[in-house]
Parts: C-alpha cells; structure tokens; sequence
C-alpha cells in the first residue's frame, strides 16, 4: 500500500517539475507582468 502512495506521489511531482520546467522557460519580463 505504500508502495502505492509513494508511486502516486512519484508521478504527481514529476507533472509538477514539469510544470515548473515549462513556467521557467517563460522570459523573465513575461512572468513579472504576470
């Protein structure tokens, strides 16, 4: 079961740093704007 969670919680970080690989891409004048 935690093997489980831990896959889980694996799979929802790896969206999220791949989210914030895309956010970082942005220009720096673009996300001060925003």
């Amino acid at each position: 079961m935690f093997h489980l969670i831990l896959r889980k919680y694996h799979m929802i970080h790896g969206r999220n740093r791949l989210i914030s690989y895309r956010y970082h891409l942005i220009p720096c004048k673009y996300r001060i704007r925003t």
